[in-house]
């Protein structure tokens, strides 16, 4: 009812892996010099949000949301502790060109799956979401993260592809941007499109090759365009794909966007040639140019008539099937209910400005004061959550983290020699484009998107970035000493911390243990699983809801009565539990206690469709 055991397992191993590269990077390096001010201090910093989210368990409603909150946030304090410790000095480029080659290579995954449904690699969302059954969301479980996901590679590949001085690595730069293009219009996602131009921008204005970073957006957006214009004329493999036609379409399909990557890359090698990348606008050009663009924008934006997008925008979203979906999607100004998720953490915010409802509380917030009737877990956008559940005691911290590493990053951009500020631009607008997407969606959920941005963070304040002449180093006997010193604190940390981001997945796999268990009729062994989730988290409400489950369907009533109300006051936020709690006792024999159960219901979720049409469930 909380969390996937698929996704905790997944942060658990990440965050585990994560500590283990901090001990060896620190075993290894026994002789440099201590780490800089910056990412100390900009870790601190991120280590203060977690430790918030992790103090919010005392007053959370749900100490099982609120811990798993501060176990995300645990992972991502030690990946960016493990990137600090891990890089080298000048590295920008290397970890660059890593995440922009991990971001193509899913991207190439997602793209092949769609093109080839035979591999079974994906599958559509239709039976549950007609409304984009379309959409593509593999392998991220969600279209609008793997679509954000591709546009930040696309920042990464300018970069690249703009820093490479030799033809070939400028080939196979630029390549797959569209390859990228495909898979963010396959995924319809409005907020990748935000992101692609976030980071654009921002690299045109940080890099000082404005014009050789101009040139490879230009023949990326050929190229991409080219991609999109075969996608649109193929309404199977874009917005049907369990059609039988989508199999051939797709096959042609995987076709032009091989050629068109080909050509993208071939095209990016033969103009990018020294003389261009080395080509620098005088001041007053640059300014005017400049000043056209922002005025073309701004008659741009006039005439779409913005008073009609605003409404649009804060328009609560619209249910059905649309033909042709995502085009449709593209060229609509709906914000798909985000006016109203933004709304309700505000709201959230204000009823308790200081510490928040705690973290992980805005789904029952919303159950309980959204505006609409709408499922939704998350505010869609990291900052605004942020503040209503921890308030400005987790909100300043965090803001403090990221600020501070755009600020170094800056910094550090404009300590840097014209000639090698490319890749530093290239990771500091990725950070900017990530902070973008993170404001418009809930890509910090999504571990292979949110890592994304804490990375480029750690590489902001690390050695990757740092000038060389900051580099101090620390006399041979010190070196060990601190050394050894920091070897042995970090790996009693990273024993205490993986196990902590472990506890949830272990807890997750015990209750999967139960259910398996009750599928085959061993309610024992059920129970049995139950229990040992119980004692992994006697603070969580799930294994009490297994433990009730399993109880009902043994006929075990009053026992189940017993384990419902442990999780009801484990977690009383959660409406769902006293549904359950309803059924039971309205099975036991028990009226009055149902009636109580359900009134607590109602107030939880007032909205619901059980009580729409003023029935009872």
């Amino acid at each position: 009812m909380v969390n996937g055991g698929y996704t905790t397992g997944v942060r658990a191993a990440t965050g585990a892996l994560a500590l283990v590269a901090v001990v060896i990077g620190l075993a290894i390096r026994p002789r440099e010099g201590g780490l800089r001010r910056a990412p100390v201090l900009v870790g601190a910093a991120l280590a203060a949000y977690a430790l918030v989210s992790g103090l919010s368990l005392v007053w959370a409603a749900s100490a099982e949301r609120a811990f798993i909150e501060f176990d995300r946030a645990l992972m991502y304090v030690s990946i960016f502790a493990a990137v600090v410790v891990l890089q080298r000095l000048g590295g920008a480029a290397r970890w660059a060109a890593g995440l922009a080659a991990g971001i193509a290579a899913v991207c190439a995954v997602a793209f092949i799956g769609r093109c080839f449904p035979s591999l079974g690699w994906t599958h559509s969302l239709g039976t549950l979401l007609p409304a984009v059954r379309g959409r593509l969301s593999y392998p991220m479980g969600y279209w609008n993260g793997l679509g954000i996901f591709a546009g930040l590679g696309v920042t990464l590949l300018i970069a690249c592809a703009t820093s490479a001085r030799h033809p070939v690595s400028r080939f196979v730069a630029l390549a797959p941007i569209p390859l990228l293009a495909a898979v963010i219009y396959l995924t319809a996602s409005r907020g990748a499109v935000a992101v692609v131009v976030a980071g654009c921008v921002a690299l045109i204005a940080l890099t000082a090759r404005r014009v050789a970073v101009t040139a490879a957006f230009a023949v990326a957006a050929g190229g991409s365009a080219i991609v999109i214009a075969a996608l649109s004329g193929r309404d199977a493999l874009t917005n049907n794909p369990a059609l039988p036609a989508a199999s051939s379409q797709g096959h042609s399909t995987a076709l032009i966007v091989l050629l068109a990557c080909v050509v993208t890359g071939g095209l990016h090698a033969l103009v990018s040639s020294s003389r261009i990348r080395d080509v620098h606008l005088p001041r007053p050009a640059a300014a005017a140019i400049a000043v056209l663009i922002a005025i073309v924008v701004l008659v741009g934006a006039l005439a779409s008539h913005p008073s009609r997008r605003i409404h649009a925008f804060k328009a609560p979203p619209a249910g059905g099937v649309v033909r042709n979906f995502t085009e449709q999607h593209f060229l609509s100004g709906g914000g798909s209910g985000r006016w109203q998720f933004w709304g309700a953490a505000w709201t959230e915010f204000r009823s308790e400005p200081l510490r928040g409802q705690g973290a992980g509380s805005f789904e029952a917030w919303w159950d309980r004061h959204g505006p609409i009737a709408y499922y939704v877990r998350d505010a869609h956008s990291l900052w605004l959550q942020t503040l209503g559940e921890l308030g400005l005691l987790g909100f300043l911290p965090l803001l403090v983290a990221f600020a501070g590493g755009l600020a170094v990053g800056l910094g550090r951009l404009r300590a840097r020699p014209p000639d090698e500020r490319v890749a530093v631009a290239g990771v500091l607008a990725t950070l900017i484009a990530w902070c973008v997407g993170a404001a418009i969606d809930w890509i910090w959920q999504l571990t292979a998107v949110g890592m994304i941005g804490v990375v480029c963070l750690a590489l902001l304040c690390g050695r990757a970035t740092a000038p060389a002449s900051g580099t101090r180093e620390v006399p041979r006997a010190a070196a060990r000493g601190a050394a050894v010193a920091a070897v042995a604190a970090a790996a009693v940390v990273a024993i205490v911390l993986s196990g902590a981001m472990a506890l949830p997945w272990l807890v997750e796999r015990e209750i999967h243990a139960s259910q398996a268990a009750v599928r085959s009729r061993n309610l024992g062994e059920a129970i049995t699983r139950a229990r040992a989730a119980r004692s992994l988290q006697p603070w969580a409400a799930s294994p009490y809801l297994q433990l009730a489950l399993t109880n009902e369907r043994g006929g075990a009533l009053r026992a189940a009565r017993r384990a419902i109300a442990g999780a009801t006051r484990r977690d009383p936020s959660d409406w769902r539990l006293w549904l359950v709690y309803t059924r039971i006792a309205t099975e036991s024999g028990r009226p009055k206690l149902a009636r109580r159960t359900l009134a607590a219901m109602r107030k939880l979720n007032p909205r619901s469709p059980l009580f729409a049409a003023g029935g009872s469930p």
